[in-house]
């Protein structure tokens, strides 16, 4: 898997062209952003930016047929996608999106592969 920002947007794709893409455009009163987790996380903390664990990107793959939602309440949520060591698939991490805000502002995510939408939404 690699990681990029392009045309605003956190982008994530791996070896079979699985692509996560979530919107960075920023505005006030609002904290988003994308972590790695080798647990699902039951909250976000809203008083502090999420700690990433460290782990070799070009090892993981994503698993298409895991999601999780958390839309948490009017003030924000996150979504959780699941990836598996491509050598061990007993071994995952998770992509978490979130975002914490007044109840106005929402951020866009979506799931494809090559080029099909799988999932989409906005936290």
């Amino acid at each position: 898997m690699k990681t990029f920002d392009k045309d605003g947007k956190y982008n994530f794709v791996d070896e079979n062209n699985v692509f996560v893409g979530f919107d960075s455009f920023g505005q006030c009163c609002e904290r988003f952003g994308y972590f790695f987790s080798k647990e699902i996380p039951l909250e976000i903390d809203t008083t502090e930016d999420q700690k990433s664990i460290n782990f070799k990107e070009e090892n993981y793959i994503f698993d298409i047929g895991f999601f999780k939602e958390d839309v948490g309440n009017e003030y924000g949520g996150f979504v959780t996608f699941r990836l598996f060591d491509k050598n061990d698939r007993k071994d995952c991490i998770y992509l978490n999106l979130y975002n914490i805000h007044e109840g106005y502002y929402a951020h866009g995510f979506e799931m494809t592969v090559s080029g099909k939408n799988l999932r989409s939404g906005s936290i």
